[in-house]
């Protein structure tokens, strides 16, 4: 029982006699202490307010157990409980706080002050992902609070939980992070603090997904909605209503949603889109672990300077943070590539297409790593084709790349699908045209190539027929890309509805 719960049973319990001031002092804590045992608010009120200047006089003698008490725990404990009721009732109920003082050695003020300087220092941590420093700073503020009140801890307490479920989570220790955010929101709730409730919610949402407990997801999903709808913010109620029906139906590792103006849908449940703004977003079933997400940053800087093994090393830390995100497995398949480790980069990609399908450009990156492991083009096509990406590289330039790319490989459905939107961008829908159709018969297999290039040919098709017959080409690649083929399927509905 904690002292909150102690406070809350003035109800039920029958009235005994108003119990006359005692001046013995031990026989006056045996009845305090009796009291608190039994659950008799009314009687323990009476013992304070009729016997307070004795308290007062004798707490300091009480703060010392018996020695029998200290030498057993549970004793020990229990007896430190009442005298932390009797201080916490002079505190709130009297305003006197020279008891609770007197057992923490700290008054409210002060405690605030020590405690905010303590979560700035926390918080710099986290953001410098130094988490298993910051972790000891917030249990010492829970240690040092433990069996205080005050507006200082009603006001910092819960943002030490959230911190610390947050340590927690982004080590990838779920068990205490739901621990503590599950406190952190249950305060919160209670104190009627509603955004930061929804807040640890949202949290403990992501904590779930994580760790696949659909169930315990579902249910934060549905309160957030809830809560939401209730203070009329109907667009974010709905998106967590389209969220939860997702989890419900089993989240796929990767997937994509259309944000039509700010209100998110499935594909399967789009409506009629009339001059809104729409966009196509990529979202998975578990977000990335910041401590993954610094490695990879890393990672590219270092590979950005042409030291391929460290870079990938940082990678290795990366997957070892988080085990699910496909981001590190991707990069290292990509460095590997560019360090003619053909058969290391086969490898990650695979695995960033088992974690996460469809994920960037891993389909016709592990293409292209096939074909330079079996000997079938050279290291080239793949310096070129990531040349090709960079917009700092004239357009002249890049154009001549692609055109020399196809001219030496001409099955390197790649190269057609990167030349045509060149010449797209550049104003010249025929020539974009012509090279996407003869990219379409290199029959090399690269179906997430072949989607996007229908998709593309749907947008400069001139007459409604040829533009479905594309959209519904791009939407039967087995093999195809998720985000070309999710605009693929708005537009032919889009067509159809017209």
């Amino acid at each position: 029982m904690g002292i909150l719960d102690f406070f809350s049973k003035k109800s039920q319990e029958p009235k005994p006699a108003k119990p006359a001031t005692v001046d013995n002092i031990d026989e006056l804590k045996k009845q305090l202490f009796e009291a608190i045992d039994r659950n008799h608010m009314t009687e323990f009120e009476h013992l304070c307010t009729d016997n307070a200047d004795h308290i007062l006089k004798a707490f300091p003698t009480w703060k010392k157990a018996p020695d029998e008490i200290r030498n057993d725990k549970d004793l020990f404990k229990k007896y430190a409980y009442c005298l932390m009721i009797i201080a916490s009732y002079f505190q709130k109920q009297m305003n006197r706080g020279e008891l609770m003082t007197m057992l923490t050695g700290i008054d409210d003020s002060e405690l605030s002050r020590n405690w905010q300087t303590d979560l700035g220092q926390a918080q710099q941590m986290m953001q410098q992902l130094q988490l298993d420093e910051a972790k000891p700073i917030l249990q010492r503020c829970l240690e040092r609070a433990d069996g205080v009140s005050g507006a200082g801890v009603e006001k910092f307490l819960p943002l030490t939980l959230g911190f610390l479920g947050e340590c927690h989570f982004h080590s990838n220790e779920m068990d205490k992070a739901a621990e503590y955010m599950e406190r952190a929101y249950q305060l919160c709730n209670m104190s009627g603090d509603v955004d930061a409730a929804l807040a640890y919610r949202s949290n403990l949402y992501e904590i779930y997904r994580y760790t696949a407990q659909p169930d315990k997801a579902v249910e934060c999903a549905d309160q957030i909605a809830q809560k939401q709808y209730d203070r009329g913010e109907l667009v974010q109620a709905s998106n967590w209503r389209e969220q939860m029906k997702a989890v419900k139906a089993g989240e796929p590792p990767h997937r994509v949603v259309v944000r039509i103006a700010e209100e998110l849908f499935e594909l399967d449940d789009l409506p009629k889109v009339e001059g809104e703004k729409v966009e196509f977003v990529l979202t998975r079933n578990r977000i990335e672990l910041m401590r993954c997400t610094h490695k990879c940053f890393e990672a590219r800087e270092i590979a950005q300077q042409g030291n391929f093994d460290v870079a990938l090393e940082k990678l290795q830390e990366a997957m070892k943070f988080d085990p699910y995100s496909p981001q590190p497995c991707f990069l290292a398949g990509a460095i590997s590539l560019a360090g003619r480790r053909y058969a290391d980069a086969i490898q990650y990609f695979e695995k960033v297409q088992e974690l996460c399908p469809g994920f960037e450009t891993t389909a016709s990156d592990l293409w292209l790593a096939r074909q330079l492991n079996e000997g079938k083009m050279e290291h080239d096509a793949c310096m070129i084709s990531f040349e090709v990406n960079n917009p700092e590289t004239p357009i002249e330039e890049r154009l001549k790349m692609c055109q020399d790319l196809i001219l030496k490989y001409p099955h390197f459905t790649e190269a057609y699908y990167k030349l045509g939107r060149l010449l797209a961008e550049g104003g010249n829908k025929e020539g974009a045209r012509d090279i996407w159709l003869k990219g379409l018969q290199t029959q090399s297999g690269e179906d997430d190539a072949y989607s996007r290039i229908f998709r593309d040919l749907a947008l400069i098709a001139e007459t409604p027929e040829e533009k479905k017959g594309y959209l519904e080409q791009s939407i039967a690649k087995p093999g195809g890309n998720p985000l070309a083929q999710a605009m693929a399927k708005f537009m032919l509905r889009q067509l159809e509805n017209s």
